[in-house]
């Protein structure tokens, strides 16, 4: 059985709506039912709570109780000593990689604690996942939140960390619009968690920006785990290509065939 690996997926209380099911015994179950065999996953309260950091400490002593699981910290670099308290959370806990989401805290790519969020991630070897967004903004009640603009990707892609990134959320006109800047950067890679369509969207985004670059992600709970991997499981691309997708270089480290 092929593996699957699941790059966007969080957990517990999201705070501008009630899902039946968002606990990790929930989420555990969802990827047996579906065969996927590992995933990178944060909380909620990683993004929301002001103190996300103590949330993170709370999650990673669940989180290892779940041997498929890997940590993704979320972390919000504006935040006064966010990057010192960072340091010593990498030194008491396993964490697998970093978690961004601007358009939530409010910063800017280019700003400068962004900056040294990268070199520390660097220095860490860990890679970073970029979020444009996770909810459309007219989804969120009370409090709408913009998607990060389309500039900041364009200046990170201009000159990319030495680090894996992960950008995720991009929709199938934001791959395209940036397609010839993923593939010149040879340590950027994109989920495919918010690409819906049109007809034979996945078949278009392999053949734009080449699968060794496209990463499987669910966005659970907030969207549907089985839609999401049904549209590239029935992709009409080649099973090298859905190996590609389905299980990442981005998080194996292992070389993917040629096609």
């Amino acid at each position: 059985m092929k593996s699957t690996f699941d790059a966007t997926a969080f957990f517990g209380d999201y705070p501008f709506r009630g899902f039946t099911q968002s606990s990790l015994d929930d989420f555990n179950s969802r990827c047996e039912q579906h065969n996927i065999s590992g995933a990178a996953v944060s909380s909620f309260q990683q993004i929301f709570w002001e103190n996300n950091l103590e949330a993170a400490r709370r999650d990673a002593d669940t989180i290892t109780q779940y041997s498929n699981l890997q940590h993704f910290v979320v972390v919000n670099p504006s935040y006064p000593r966010q990057l010192t308290e960072l340091e010593k959370v990498l030194l008491q806990f396993p964490v697998s990689g970093l978690r961004l989401l601007p358009n939530y805290h409010r910063y800017h790519l280019w700003d400068e604690c962004a900056r040294d969020l990268f070199i520390l991630a660097q220095e860490h070897q860990l890679p970073v996942q970029i979020h444009r967004e996770i909810q459309d903004q007219r989804m969120h009640w009370m409090l709408p939140v913009a998607p990060l603009a389309a500039a900041e990707l364009e200046w990170l892609l201009a000159n990319p960390p030495e680090i894996k990134v992960l950008l995720s959320g991009l929709s199938s006109a934001d791959l395209r619009g940036l397609q010839s800047k993923i593939l010149e950067a040879p340590n950027v890679f994109a989920d495919l968690c918010r690409v819906r369509g049109p007809v034979f969207g996945i078949e278009k985004m392999t053949e734009l920006v080449n699968a060794k670059r496209l990463v499987y992600g669910s966005l659970w709970p907030i969207q549907n785990m089985a839609s999401s991997l049904l549209q590239i499981e029935d992709a009409q691309i080649s099973e090298e290509e859905k190996a590609a997708i389905l299980c990442s270089d981005f998080f194996n480290g292992q070389t993917v065939p040629e096609f």
